[in-house]
């Protein structure tokens, strides 16, 4: 790496932000879902199928857009109980998918892996979430 491309890192890093400890899901998780995962995943109750996909299986919605799942959420029917945010965190699904290197890491090829700082939110949100039950 040059003189420079060393320089405009360090200064890229000392305009960062802090990673927040304990961040919160409107003010620091939902922004970063926004930017990486609405190519998929839509946003505002949209739903955007993966166009590599063999079969016209759409990707799970509405946790961009909620916290808290909505609807009666004890039916087992596609649809009936969008899943929030709260589901994956609790579940394990959304460190999984982040994390892993394998074909389904999210967001999805060809886009790259979360930046360093937003994992990083990502998994303290996620310590922070409550357990399943």
């Amino acid at each position: 790496m040059g003189i420079r491309a060393t320089l405009a890192a360090l200064a890229l890093a000392a305009c960062q932000e802090p990673v927040p400890k304990t961040p919160t899901f409107e003010v620091d998780v939902k922004p970063i879902f926004q930017a990486n995962c609405v190519r998929c995943h839509g946003a505002g109750g949209t739903l955007n199928a993966d166009p590599r996909a063999l079969e016209p299986v759409k990707a799970p919605n509405g946790f961009l857009d909620q916290y808290q799942d909505k609807s009666d959420c004890s039916l087992d029917a596609i649809g009936t109980c969008p899943l929030g945010a709260l589901s994956e965190a609790k579940n394990g699904m959304l460190a999984y998918y982040l994390h892993t290197n394998s074909v389904v890491r999210m967001p999805l090829a060809p886009s790259g892996p979360l930046a360093p700082w937003e994992l990083e939110v990502v998994d303290n949100w996620l310590a922070e979430s409550p357990p399943a039950p």
